[in-house]
């Protein structure tokens, strides 16, 4: 998507890129400059060099001086475009607006909970998972350090269950264990819901920014639901709950193409959490 939103931000001129320009101007300079000769040499196109003819029609000059003019200046035009294209890049793209296309806007729910977790610091923090379709993909980041994906905690059927499936799980180490790098799969753990993932170790003093990713994975739900609780010095827990549902994103918020309705971005949040670090208990 980052590749997608790049390419976007380049400069166009009629809807074509600076390459598209280049390639348009080599496809007329060759002829333009070829009939501008002839025009001014006098050459009589339908006759073949040092080869005695006898041709009954020749060209009249008009038209051949007109072909020359009209090609030399789309010639000029094109080249003269690319050359514009290429050492002008367009305008500075606004970072507010590449914000905005890549996370949804900032809602009123979480500006509140924003506001309340920055007015006392915080002694403890924690994310829970209470709800996860575990086929999707669900990535959670907390300044750019991950601290859950589905591809990781989730990676196997068993996992991610708010049932016991630790009789599924012996069954599967049982086939697999021989089979697989225990470092990337580990089989040893068994993530039930609902799952608490803990955030303190990865927060500071400052501005801290929580991102969460949610895309379908094609097999028809992307359903997430969880809650951020932050523990205030004071001994009251500010929590935030979301919930991600199984419905079609607005491709244009997020710039996603789509290739078939089963695979889209689901939700994209951030969170810009403004806090001040008070003693781990």
């Amino acid at each position: 998507m980052v590749s997608l939103l790049m390419a976007q931000t380049e400069a166009l001129l009629f809807g074509l890129l600076a390459d598209d320009w280049k390639n348009l101007a080599s496809f007329f300079v060759t002829p333009a400059i070829g009939l501008s000769v002839a025009f001014l040499l006098g050459a009589d196109l339908l006759k073949i060099p040092f080869v005695s003819t006898d041709v009954p029609y020749k060209i009249p000059g008009r038209i051949l001086a007109a072909l020359a003019c009209a090609l030399c200046l789309v010639a000029a035009y094109t080249v003269a475009s690319w050359l514009t294209l290429r050492l002008y890049p367009g305008p500075r793209p606004d970072v507010e607006g590449f914000k905005a296309s890549f996370f949804h806007r900032e809602r009123d729910e979480e500006a509140s909970w924003l506001r309340r977790i920055a007015a006392e610091p915080v002694t403890e923090a924690y994310l829970v998972l209470d709800d996860f379709y575990n086929r999707s993909d669900l990535r959670i980041f907390v300044n750019n350090s991950r601290v859950f994906a589905s591809y990781r905690e989730c990676a196997w059927q068993f996992e991610c269950k708010k049932d016991d499936q630790s009789q599924l799980r012996e069954k599967v180490s049982a086939l697999v264990d021989p089979l697989i790098d225990h470092n990337l799969y580990p089989t040893d753990t068994l993530n039930r819901l609902p799952l608490p993932i803990d955030l303190y170790p990865y927060l500071r003093a400052g501005v801290n920014f929580i991102d969460v990713f949610s895309n379908n994975s094609g097999l028809g739900a992307c359903h997430v639901k969880g809650r951020i609780v932050f523990s205030m010095l004071s001994g009251k827990d500010e929590a935030f709950e979301f919930e991600i549902k199984n419905v079609v994103a607005d491709e244009d918020s997020f710039r996603t193409i789509r290739q078939s309705g089963s695979f889209r971005t689901c939700d994209q949040f951030r969170l810009p959490a403004s806090i001040t670090m008070g003693t781990r208990p």
